[in-house]
């Protein structure tokens, strides 16, 4: 039997396809038949997912050495999803003994930076790295971002391509001794309005930025702007939202008690307090001390406030009507994306601006659900 989806842009047949890819080459291979769940994961941060139910085919067989020669590639609405296998299973029940079937969970593009490491001092062999303990790096937040995947990747070999720099966002510094590109680059986008898409790029595509075409599927690091759209408000009116919490906490610290490197009644002491000084009975104070006679004494004060503000965190679970379509490719009149501000509605709190942190897209024989997770911006918290 064949089932007809209800979608915002109407009775879909196939509203999610799932296609098998080589790594090194042209395809697709082949699609994936009649499978029993997907379920992919569109992330803001970290790695996204895709969970494959299906049959063993002779397609969906090829995924099966988990080994990165075959790559799982959904398509939904102007987007795509390529994933690399990270755990696959194949089985039979005591129910159906001569229908075998598949699972597979892959992981996207971003698990590639939770693999590579940022030495000391990239542009030379890890032998010789005693000319400095850390590598440092300044500039705005793209630059700092491509420049960071671009070491990691090319050191060891990731299809990432990284665009051209336009030198974009508020300024950025990072100190690294084999962290993670991952870590590094979650810390450079924090709070800086600025996202990082690895937008996946397959044979047959057109050009990026007029960059020369790959011949293979490849990911491009694009660094945008979280993106504010026209009129995307879900409302509990609108039966849009279905619960939601929000959570405040007191500051932990309000002003510091900075000493620096004297011993006994030589060590002298400073005050530094958070502007404005909130009220008398949420103030904290927290001692920190020079370590280095090199050290900043301000710089010491301000490291141990930060992080230490009053926070607000709203929570939210949304189910926004069919006004609205998760996708990319213009086909329907209003459509959001992960990385998209959202203005929520709620009676109680009024209007709060949160980010579309996730989107997860689940196909069965039965059902197509679209479920976007929603998060307070890491600026305002």
């Amino acid at each position: 039997m064949v089932t007809m989806y209800q979608t915002p842009r109407g009775v879909q047949y196939d509203p999610l396809v799932v296609e098998v890819w080589p790594h090194d080459g042209t395809g697709p291979v082949g699609r994936v038949e009649m499978p029993e769940r997907v379920e992919v994961t569109w992330a803001l941060k970290g790695a996204g997912t895709c969970v494959l139910e299906a049959p063993l085919t002779a397609t969906t067989a090829l995924l099966l050495p988990a080994d990165g020669q075959y790559l799982l590639v959904a398509h939904f609405n102007g987007l795509r999803h390529i994933g690399v296998p990270v755990e696959t299973v194949a089985y039979t029940d005591d129910a159906a003994p001569h229908d075998p079937r598949i699972r597979v969970t892959t992981a996207s593009g971003w698990s590639m930076l939770d693999a590579q490491h940022i030495p000391p001092v990239p542009d030379k062999p890890l032998s010789q790295q005693e000319s400095a303990e850390y590598y440092t790096l300044s500039g705005p937040v793209e630059t700092v971002v491509k420049r960071l995947v671009s070491i990691g990747s090319d050191r060891i070999g990731h299809p990432i391509v990284v665009p051209p720099d336009l030198g974009r966002g508020p300024q950025r510094t990072v100190r690294a001794r084999l962290d993670t590109t991952a870590d590094l680059v979650e810390d450079v986008l924090r709070e800086s309005g600025f996202q990082l898409r690895l937008d996946g790029w397959l044979p047959g595509d057109p050009p990026v930025g007029g960059m020369q075409l790959p011949t293979a599927p490849v990911l491009y690091a694009q660094v945008e702007p979280l993106r504010h759209v026209d009129g995307l408000v879900w409302s509990v009116a609108g039966e849009d939202i279905a619960s939601w919490e929000q959570k405040n906490t007191r500051p932990s610290a309000t002003q510091v008690i900075i000493l620096d490197r004297g011993e006994g009644i030589a060590q002298r002491m400073y005050p530094m307090r958070y502007a404005p000084v909130p009220s008398p009975w949420a103030r904290r104070e927290v001692t920190a001390a020079q370590r280095d006679e090199k050290d900043n004494l301000t710089d010491v004060g301000n490291r141990a406030l930060e992080g230490a503000e009053a926070t607000t965190s709203t929570q939210v679970t949304v189910s926004p009507g069919p006004g609205w379509e998760f996708g990319a490719d213009g086909a329907y009149p209003r459509q959001y994306q992960v990385g998209d501000y959202v203005q929520l509605d709620i009676p109680e709190l009024g209007r709060v601006e949160q980010v579309i942190t996730e989107v997860v897209v689940e196909l069965t024989p039965v059902s197509l659900t679209v479920s976007p997770k929603v998060g307070t911006p890491d600026d305002r918290r």
